[in-house]
């Protein structure tokens, strides 16, 4: 009997308990009220971490790609005014060429006075001048031509920039080394082309060169353009109705220098054989035109693939956008549908508050 009270009176709810229960209860019902209110004048689902730290984790990691995507997409534009420039340079030194070409032979002409000669090489020496300067141009602080040269360096025969005409020896250099020296491009001073990451995963080949296929070049190895070292052939030309062959001529690969070369052979008219050489330079400007549309091919290529990442960043950028709206932001409509929901719940919870909580002494008093 005396246990059966005792289990009586220890399951037995007094009324202060209620109260506080009730109490508990009222203080949760505003907490939430209120925290659905912030939310909709936030329109954010938490502004500390510890609201949600899950999501808040996303959160970051979200941020920190988008962040990443934005340096990636400067990349690209910054890649993207640097190819228009190197387009329309190289498009400029095919134009020359051409000009060049159409000049040789006028001058192989056998009616031309060597005065007439004189004034020709004269003006093609401007020609050479002129694709030296297209192909030193610098972007976004770097010699955009002269692989990863960035025009610091300066020595007796480097000045800082890709190409160089010395006019006393009439020789050309590239990157401070004469361009007949070396037959492969690669063997140049600072042939290296400079990449930009745009978010392939950039990484190293064998040969210890960046990934092509995983960044994006955004310099060009001038003496793979323009041509280096020089090359012995037997060239035939025809002057007239009379055919003529040069064996074991010896020439310049590189164009620049091939154009100081022809402009050489024109002042020097008085050799036998003559306007024959200079038709053979003219040949020899024509056959390179082809070697300079490769190389706008090679620049279309990579313009190609700058256009496919812009793509892709800007799909990315977009999901992670839509991504980071769920993980931060609130829908306006459910947040205002839950908010109506517990502001009912907590005005139902006040309105049991009068029948179930006794009154104090001071609502007698009021």
């Amino acid at each position: 009997m005396i246990g059966s009270n005792r289990a009586t009176i220890g399951n037995r709810v007094t009324s202060n308990m209620a109260n506080r229960r009730f109490a508990d209860r009222l203080q949760m019902n505003f907490a939430r009220k209120n925290e659905a209110e912030q939310m909709i004048i936030s329109q954010r689902r938490f502004t500390r971490a510890s609201q949600n730290p899950l999501d808040a984790a996303r959160t970051l990691r979200n941020r920190k790609t988008m962040s990443e995507v934005d340096t990636y997409r400067a990349n690209l534009d910054t890649a993207t005014g640097i190819y228009d420039v190197a387009e329309s340079n190289v498009m400029q030194v095919s134009a020359i060429l051409q000009r060049l070409h159409e000049t040789l032979i006028r001058g192989a002409n056998d009616t031309y006075t060597q005065d007439q000669r004189d004034i020709i090489a004269l003006e093609i020496d401007q020609l050479a001048a002129q694709m030296t300067s297209l192909l030193n141009v610098n972007v976004a602080g770097r010699q955009i031509f002269g692989g990863s040269n960035n025009g610091v360096i300066k020595t007796d025969t480097h000045n800082g920039v890709a190409f160089r005409i010395d006019n006393n020896t009439r020789t050309v250099y590239y990157n401070g080394v004469p361009v007949n020296d070396l037959n492969d491009y690669r063997d140049f001073p600072d042939s290296r082309t400079s990449f930009l990451d745009v978010g392939l995963g950039m990484r190293w080949t064998d040969e210890h060169t960046i990934d092509p296929q995983t960044a994006i070049p955004v310099t060009f190895n001038g003496a793979q353009v323009m041509g280096s070292g020089m090359t012995t052939s037997t060239r035939r030309t025809v002057v007239g109705e009379t055919p003529n062959y040069f064996p074991d001529f010896v020439h310049s690969n590189n164009l620049i220098q091939l154009t100081l070369d022809s402009a050489t052979a024109l002042r020097n008219t008085s050799d036998t054989g003559s306007s024959a050489l200079i038709a053979v330079y003219a040949d020899l400007i024509f056959e390179s035109q082809s070697f300079v549309s490769q190389s706008i091919a090679r620049i279309g290529s990579d313009q190609a693939f700058l256009e496919f990442n812009k793509d892709r960043l800007t799909n990315l950028d977009y999901s992670l956008k839509e991504r980071q709206n769920h993980l931060e932001f609130v829908d306006m409509g459910e947040a205002t549908t839950r908010w109506k929901m517990l502001e009912m719940v907590y005005n139902a919870t006040l309105q049991m508050s009068a029948s179930t909580v006794p009154m104090s002494i001071f609502n007698f008093i009021r």
